[in-house]
């Protein structure tokens, strides 16, 4: 069998690279489809009509019937390699994956429920989320682990999915060498180099799609509104260095800033602009992150109005400073933000829970749950998905 050399539709490979990052197939069905899957026969099995879970679950069963099929076929260093990437994916990340996923909503179904209980009337933890006593030691339970993995629909999904892939592994043999592995990342590299050269050629013959001229003038018309006004407080020249992708100075009275454009320029947010600051004699200091929601010449407008203002300290105090550098913590400008945010750091890391929002203190919470009932997730997690072969994959 030789490597497919046409590509897959859009809407193949978009729910094949869903449907193995979701694990609802192996990466090893993944492997074998995009390498020697044929678009006819995929087709079919993801016309599924209307876009409810149940039946997306039934294409992605029968995804995996098609990629057993193709496996007698298939050479057997390919398969060897195909087979070992779905075993180490496995015993990785998705094993690492469900215990996140399942100790997280233990965690907070005994608390507050949630997830897979009703939400409780009364919680069961304190102000700052942490668990009764009693309820901390049944969190700590083997037995408690046990039941809720038993009863997580998660888990029973996976399961399923990882014991289609122990059953090819039992038919085919996945010992790969290092050479397998090799062949095929070689062969997925020039697959992926066939593809691109494929759809250069085929941007370069065909005809360019009508775009639609109403959005584009109005695009058009924005990015021209913004340059004018920017040209008439910098000078024509300046903003067409800008347009270039050239860093512009804007001087201040006591410090400066150097902007360069980093997007597009009908860009807005974040990301439209680098803005990097200055002192008089031109010495980098830090790299400021300051969100204005306006295009890229506003935005440059913006900061020259600031600039020949005057008002350099309080665009200082208001942006987020990024990538100081020892000039920089010795300014007297910036040294009392520099020290004051190590100071709360430096707090933080003593007690970091006063320092929080609700959702980071919780996920603080959880992360320390996992750490401390690791073991006890990982074995039950790893029988409920392997069967008696679970010892292979901790």
């Amino acid at each position: 069998m030789d490597i497919r050399q046409s590509e897959l539709t859009n809407e193949q490979q978009y729910f094949l690279d869903g449907a193995v990052d979701a694990f609802e197939i192996t990466p090893s069905v993944w492997m074998a489809l995009n390498l020697y899957g044929d678009a006819a026969r995929i087709a079919p099995i993801l016309d599924y009509g209307e876009h409810r879970l149940t039946r997306r679950r039934v294409a992605a069963f029968g995804l995996c019937r098609y990629a057993e099929e193709l496996m007698p076929g298939i050479p057997d260093m390919h398969r060897r390699a195909i087979l070992a990437n779905g075993t180490l994916f496995l015993r990785g990340k998705v094993l690492d994956d469900a215990i996140q996923v399942c100790a997280g909503w233990a965690y907070e179904d005994a608390r507050k429920g949630g997830c897979l209980l009703p939400f409780r009337k009364r919680w069961r933890c304190n102000e700052d989320g942490l668990p009764t006593k009693a309820l901390a030691r049944r969190l700590h339970s083997p037995s408690f682990i046990r039941s809720y993995v038993k009863h997580d629909d998660f888990i029973t999904e996976t399961a399923c999915v990882s014991r289609h892939h122990l059953t090819m592994v039992a038919r085919w043999p996945s010992d790969a060498s290092e050479a397998d592995r090799l062949a095929v990342d070689t062969a997925f590299k020039d697959q992926f180099a066939a593809n691109r050269r494929r759809r250069e050629l085929a941007y370069m013959t065909r005809e360019q799609p009508n775009l639609d001229r109403r959005d584009r003038r109005r695009r058009h018309k924005i990015v021209r509104r913004s340059a004018l006004f920017a040209a008439t407080l910098l000078g024509a020249a300046t903003v067409s260095a800008f347009a270039r992708g050239e860093p512009v100075t804007l001087p201040g009275d006591e410090l400066a800033l150097r902007v360069q454009r980093a997007g597009t320029l009908i860009a807005c947010g974040h990301g439209a602009l680098a803005v990097e600051l200055l002192d008089r004699g031109g010495v980098s200091l830090a790299h400021l992150c300051v969100y204005q929601d306006a295009p890229a010449f506003d935005q440059l407008a913006g900061f020259a109005l600031h600039m020949s203002s005057g008002l350099e300290r309080e665009l200082v105090a208001t942006a987020n400073i990024t990538r100081h550098t020892e000039a920089g913590a010795a300014h007297p400008i910036l040294k009392e933000r520099i020290t004051d945010r190590a100071a709360r750091f430096a707090q933080w890391v003593d007690d970091p829970i006063p320092f929080m929002s609700s959702h980071a203190l919780e996920q603080l919470l959880q992360r320390r749950y996992r750490e401390q009932t690791y073991p006890f997730w990982r074995d039950a997690i790893a029988v409920r998905m392997f069967g008696r072969r679970w010892k292979e994959f901790i």
